[in-house]
C-alpha cells in the first residue's frame, strides 16, 4: 500500500531565506561580518576521538601564545574535553584534523579568563569607568553634567562625542544594568568592526575610543566562574545536544579546573534569568539569578527602544534585528561567537 504523499510548500523556507539575505545586507552595510575560513573543511563521516582533541588543544595553544596573557587552563581541561569528543564535528585545517565544538569551548574559556585578567589589570582600567568604581554614582553624574555643558557650546567640534558620553553616563547613573546590555551589543559585534567608526574622521576615532572607555567592568573569579558555567552549559546542551545531566557534570569539571570554583547549581537554575553582568573589552560576563528576573517585559521594551533610537550609527541598517535575541536570551547570540583565528572577512 503506497503512502499518501504530503504536499510541501516552499513558502516558509523562501521567507526564511529572504530574511537571512535581508539581514545580511543590512548587517554588512554597517558592520564587518565574518565567516569560517575557506580552508576549513568539515568531514561528517569521520568519527571524533581523543587524538582530534589533542590536536585541537595544540592548535588553540599555538594561537593563544600570541595573546598578552598566559592561559594555564589549556592542558588542565584535556580529560574533560576527551569525554565529549564523540559529540563533536571534525574539520580539516592547516594540514590536520580538529574538533569544531571543542575549539569554540576553549574560546569561551579563554574569554572568561581574559575578562578576569583585564578587569584586574591596572593599565587596562586606567582612565576608564572601572577606575572610578569606588565612587561610581558621583562620577557618572559629574561626567554627564560636564558633557551636557560641552554640548551647549556653539563652537564645539566634537558634539557627537559629547552626546554619546552624556547619554552613556546618564544611563549608567540611572540604569546601570540596562547600560551593560547596551554596551554588550557593541562587544558582540566589536567596536573595531563598526564601519562608520573605521575612517580617517577624527570624531569617529574619538567615538571608538570613547566606547572602549565604557567597556571596562570589574569582576572577580567567582563572577567569571558563574558566567562560564552558564555559557558552557547552554552550549553543550543546545548546540552539542548532550544530555543535560552529562553536560552539567562536564561543565562542573571544566569550571573547577579553570577557576577552582563551582557551586552546586541545578541545570535548570543555571539558565534561569540569565543577564549581562559586565562588559570588559570585547568580553562579556554573564550571570543568572535563581529567584529574581533581572529584566522584566517592560524593561526589555524600554531597552529595545533605547537600542533603536540611540545607536551610534545613524542608519536604519544598523543590526537592530539582533536586539530581541540579545535581550530575551543573550546566550543564544553569544553561542555563535567563534575564535577569530578560524574566521575570515566576508
Amino acid at each position: 500500500m503506497s503512502k499518501k504523499k504530503t504536499k510541501v510548500t516552499t513558502w516558509y523556507s523562501k521567507e526564511q531565506n529572504d530574511y537571512v539575505l535581508d539581514s545580511y545586507k543590512a548587517l554588512s552595510s554597517e558592520v564587518q561580518l565574518y565567516e569560517l575560513k575557506d580552508e576549513l573543511k568539515f568531514y561528517p563521516s569521520i568519527k571524533a576521538d581523543k587524538i582530534h582533541t589533542q590536536n585541537t588543544i595544540k592548535l588553540f595553544d599555538s594561537y593563544s601564545k600570541e595573546d598578552e596573557f598566559e592561559f594555564a587552563f589549556i592542558n588542565k581541561v584535556k580529560t574533560s574535553l576527551n569525554s565529549i569528543a564523540k559529540y563533536d564535528r571534525v574539520f580539516h585545517f592547516s594540514g590536520e584534523n580538529y574538533l569544531y565544538h571543542t575549539y569554540k569551548i576553549l574560546g569561551f574559556i579563554r574569554s572568561s579568563v581574559s575578562a578576569y585578567m583585564l578587569s584586574n589589570d591596572k593599565q587596562f582600567i586606567k582612565g576608564t569607568i572601572a577606575d572610578y568604581r569606588d565612587r561610581e554614582k558621583e562620577y557618572y553624574l559629574s561626567e554627564y553634567l560636564d558633557n551636557r555643558e560641552q554640548l551647549c557650546k556653539p563652537n564645539n567640534p566634537y558634539k557627537g562625542v559629547n552626546l554619546v558620553n552624556a547619554f552613556l553616563y546618564r544611563s549608567l547613573y540611572l540604569h546601570k544594568s540596562f547600560t551593560k546590555h547596551y554596551l554588550s551589543y557593541f562587544a558582540i559585534f566589536g567596536v573595531d568592526d563598526i564601519k562608520m567608526l573605521n575612517n580617517d574622521n577624527l570624531e569617529s576615532k574619538i567615538l571608538k575610543n570613547t566606547l572602549k572607555v565604557f567597556q571596562s567592568g570589574q569582576v572577580d573569579e567567582a563572577d567569571c566562574a558563574k558566567s562560564l558555567l552558564s555559557v558552557l552549559y547552554y552550549y553543550l546542551v543546545y548546540k552539542m545536544r548532550i544530555n543535560k545531566n552529562h553536560a552539567l557534570s562536564i561543565v562542573k569539571e571544566l569550571v573547577n579546573k579553570v577557576f577552582g570554583i563551582y557551586r552546586g547549581y541545578k541545570g535548570s537554575e543555571i539558565l534561569k534569568n540569565v543577564y549581562i553582568k559586565e562588559v570588559i573589552g570585547s568580553h562579556i560576563i554573564y550571570s543568572f539569578d535563581t529567584k529574581q528576573e533581572q529584566l522584566t517585559k517592560d524593561n526589555k521594551s524600554y531597552l529595545e527602544n533605547i537600542f533603536t533610537t540611540h545607536t551610534i550609527a545613524k542608519s536604519n541598517n544598523f543590526p537592530t534585528q539582533m536586539i530581541q535575541p540579545l535581550l530575551n536570551n543573550p546566550l543564544q547570540l553569544y553561542s555563535q561567537m567563534t575564535p577569530s583565528e578560524l574566521l575570515q572577512k566576508i
